[in-house]
């Protein structure tokens, strides 16, 4: 949320949208079961989106491994959202930035079982967890731009 306030609505006129922009705003969702096993939280912005603010990073390892990106023939908005992920967790030089979806994705790895899913301009990232097993990861192409950043996450934190 802070991120959001921070960073998604910088330069907010290279980010062409159908819909009508509310700037500086977010939304929220959550829910939680009866019994307190599972927890669902949805995160919406209509900021530049992550894969147009993430080649603004200045840190040196981190533009390298956007330049790998945009120079591969799989660059697309999915591909981004994945580097954001994998910039998170590798950028320690940048204490203030790069944060928020690594702290989700640790949450959720902290559950028994949690799936994170993160739609951006016309990419998805999925990361899925189930304790004791190897994380999966799936990226996909949107045919549309969703015009903003949705972050949806779901945590069974207790089986049964």
């Amino acid at each position: 949320m802070t991120n959001t306030m921070d960073h998604a609505y910088q330069d907010a006129e290279i980010h062409l949208t159908k819909f009508p922009i509310l700037k500086s705003q977010w939304w929220m969702t959550g829910s939680v079961t009866n019994c307190g096993s599972e927890i669902e939280v949805g995160f919406f912005d209509q900021g530049i989106s992550i894969p147009l603010h993430l080649p603004k990073n200045q840190s040196e390892r981190i533009r390298e491994h956007i330049n790998n990106i945009l120079n591969s023939k799989a660059k697309n908005d999915a591909m981004m959202i994945k580097a954001a992920m994998d910039i998170s967790r590798s950028a320690t030089d940048e204490t203030n930035r790069g944060k928020g979806l690594d702290q989700i994705q640790k949450l959720i790895e902290l559950s028994e079982k949690g799936k994170l899913r993160i739609l951006s301009r016309k990419g998805e990232y999925i990361y899925g967890y189930e304790k004791g097993k190897k994380p999966k990861v799936k990226t996909n192409v949107l045919e549309g731009d969703i015009g903003g950043t949705l972050i949806h996450w779901h945590l069974i934190v207790r089986s049964g």
